[in-house]
């Protein structure tokens, strides 16, 4: 019975399969999934809302059925009529009510399914949703913060959140408001949700982050270690041949004699 129910949301709510992979190099793309303890936690939840539903449906139904509904009722006219219609609505309620269950049973079930959280050397990917499929691509160049966050529940469960937070081209109402009254940068955040490997995630990333912000001259990283050592060949190779043209018009107006020795490192560069 729930596998036709599945397909059929599936079909009627067009879900988008598989998301493609982000921008990255062949063979760097890592897939991440939430874990099954989230998806006991979201079915808790969904237990607790269904149990507090039946409730209100027993309240509701035993105020109806009281005397002193009946006696309430008794004093405008045409009482059978308004009995009728509360009757008719309260059996409404107990037939939406058990017809709904399988359905946002399934819709839970989805939601775990459908969570996709794709990284590779470049970027990443998150899409979630069923009702509302959400997907964000996030570029590591903006990059600002990357935290994990493991309340009481989700510790004892041994699942956590990471939230990785770039900065975005704020749209018109984006920007808030702070307390010196200056807007603030708008910002990206692109959580991981529910996952085991929050902790993994989080070095991945920032292995990738490092990585690429590695493969520019400005880094500090750049300048540590041998002289010209972190330099990409091309750029030193350009480098050579910029400082080769110039002392041959040095030397072909007289101010450089004699030819010094070939490019090496930051000194050369220099």
């Amino acid at each position: 019975m729930m596998q036709p129910m599945r397909e059929f949301l599936i079909r009627w709510l067009r879900v988008p399969s598989e998301p493609a992979a982000p921008d990255g190099a062949p063979g760097s793309l890592k897939i991440f999934r939430a874990a099954r303890a989230f998806y006991a936690w979201k079915c808790l939840q969904w237990g607790l809302g269904q149990a507090s539903a039946l409730v209100g449906l027993v309240l509701a139904f035993t105020f109806v059925q009281s005397d002193w509904t009946g006696d309430f009722l008794a004093k405008f006219p045409r009482a059978e009529w308004l009995r009728a219609i509360v009757g008719a609505l309260e059996v409404l309620g107990w037939v939406g009510f058990f017809v709904q269950l399988p359905i946002t049973w399934m819709m839970v079930r989805l939601e775990y399914e459908m969570r996709w959280y794709l990284v590779t050397d470049r970027s990443l990917r998150i899409r979630s949703g069923v009702w509302v499929v959400e997907e964000l691509t996030m570029t590591y160049a903006n990059v600002q913060e990357i935290t994990v966050h493991q309340g009481p529940i989700e510790r004892l469960l041994g699942i956590a959140n990471v939230r990785v937070r770039s900065a975005g081209g704020g749209s018109a109402g984006s920007a808030e408001g702070g307390p010196s009254g200056e807007a603030r940068t708008a910002t990206h955040v692109a959580h991981f949700r529910g996952v085991a490997e929050a902790e993994e995630v989080r070095d991945l990333i920032v292995h990738h982050l490092r990585a690429q912000r590695g493969a520019g001259l400005g880094d500090p990283e750049m300048r540590s270690g041998e002289p010209g050592a972190c330099v990409p060949p091309l750029v030193l190779d350009a480098a050579r041949e910029l400082l080769g043209e110039a002392r041959a018009l040095r030397r072909a107006v007289g101010k450089d004699p004699a030819p010094t020795e070939g490019l090496t490192g930051r000194e050369g560069a220099a």
